[in-house]
């Protein structure tokens, strides 16, 4: 049975809204949203692209997954993701490229932190996640040169609040808090969608740091 319209723009408008509203957190107001939320306020540009969503996903879980790793991993971080865009070749491609790295979660995360420590071999891994007020910890600075994949980045921070600390210190204010903004709007997804198995990732950490 195919998903409602209206469903589908309801989501689009939580899951782009989340993202892209510092004051907005989707699921402290149980996905829901005040204003012209209804199908009928919609532009006909956007009514084909729900329309479009609507051919290409069957059920709200696969939907929700293919707004957040849109939303979540698109380039345009200080920009407004269109809505338009979220049917595009682009889009899809994007989501696939997400599922096939959501699915092997443990694998990504290990090869994640197996790269980071050859590249300091002599730093711990309390080191390699410390900051300073001029200095980004390491993981953050291997995601921003794509050595790092921004779920490996926000697993690491739900597991140690490392991310969180460096927040506290580094006194940058155009580019770090739109990154940080970006980690903090992602990791109640990766939770909810139990794509971050906390046990898992400190089992491997051990693993690798040991």
């Amino acid at each position: 049975m195919a998903l409602d319209q209206q469903l589908i723009y309801r989501l689009v408008k939580v899951i782009k809204t989340h993202f892209e509203c510092k004051s907005y957190d989707a699921f402290k107001y149980r996905f829901k949203l005040r204003g012209k939320n209804d199908l009928v306020h919609c532009d006909r540009a956007d009514i084909y692209t729900i329309a479009k969503l609507q051919k290409l996903y069957r059920d709200k879980t696969s939907l929700i997954e293919h707004l957040v790793a849109n939303f979540a991993n698109s380039n345009l971080i200080a920009e407004r993701l269109w809505i338009g865009e979220l049917a595009s070749e682009g889009a899809i491609a994007r989501y696939r490229d997400w599922k096939a790295v959501t699915d092997s979660m443990s694998y990504v995360f290990q090869r994640d932190l197996i790269s980071m420590r050859a590249s300091k071999p002599v730093l711990s891994f309390d080191t390699l996640l410390s900051s300073s007020s001029i200095f980004y910890p390491v993981p953050a600075i291997r995601f921003t040169t794509g050595d790092m994949r921004l779920e490996t980045l926000c697993a690491l921070n739900m597991m140690t609040g490392f991310l969180d600390d460096a927040n506290l210190k580094i006194a940058e204010t155009i580019r770090w808090p739109l990154f940080y903004l970006r980690v903090k709007k992602y990791e109640p997804f990766l939770k909810a969608l139990g794509i971050v198995d906390k046990a898992e990732m400190a089992k491997i950490v051990y693993e690798v740091f040991s």
